[in-house]
């Protein structure tokens, strides 16, 4: 399955560069690539918070999902390794990326679920999770469950829902987020007692 991200064509560098950082909030600004990255990278460490991996290419895949800038990019092929490293309350988990889809039904089954879930969010309407989300889609193709403009990101697990209602299982949910989820969704098909079965159900 074939990844690719956004970044600019050559000579069509925008007048300035910025970029949201995923875990705070905070929107940085500079007036180069190089400076940005330092601030950020600066800003991070700081607070404590972990370095965000493959940051250069990350920033021009955020920048290239604001419709401003869209006719100056080009889509690029990404090698896998970059996808477990997204972060921004939607860190999503690289099974998505190498695992085999289950069919429809399963898909538009766990859609139900989720569609009704208090823990099914929308963080923000920022670019950056524009392009969050269409990463994620981009892991099952053309593949849309019933249900998927309702689905968000799971608060618990942080992963974009219309990319992992397709995921196979194991999920290996955390007995942490199970201890969460299980009084709230006890039909949650993210719970080990839950779990998929059939795998004869599997693309």
């Amino acid at each position: 399955m074939s990844l690719s991200f956004m970044r600019f064509l050559p000579l069509h560098a925008p007048e300035y560069w910025e970029f949201r950082d995923p875990d705070t909030g905070l929107l940085y600004k500079a007036t180069t690539k190089k400076d940005l990255i330092s601030y950020i990278t600066s800003y991070r460490t700081q607070n404590e918070l972990e370095n965000i991996h493959f940051i250069d290419t990350i920033i021009d895949n955020y920048m290239c999902s604001q419709k401003k800038y869209r006719g100056m990019c080009q889509r690029v092929k990404l090698r896998r390794g970059i996808l477990g490293y997204i972060k921004g309350g939607l860190a999503l988990l690289q099974e998505v990326f190498t695992g085999e889809p289950v069919k429809a039904k399963e898909a538009n089954r766990r859609s139900a679920i989720c569609a009704k879930c208090p823990f099914n969010i929308f963080p923000d309407t920022s670019g950056f999770h524009e392009w969050s989300d269409n990463v994620a889609i981009e892991a099952v193709g053309s593949r849309k469950a019933f249900n998927h403009n309702e689905l968000g990101s799971c608060k618990v697990c942080t992963c974009t829902l219309k990319a992992k209602v397709w995921l196979a299982p194991p999920f290996r949910t955390p007995k942490s987020q199970q201890e969460v989820v299980r009084p709230v969704t006890p039909n949650c098909w993210m719970l080990p007692e839950n779990e998929y079965k059939d795998k004869s159900d599997i693309d």
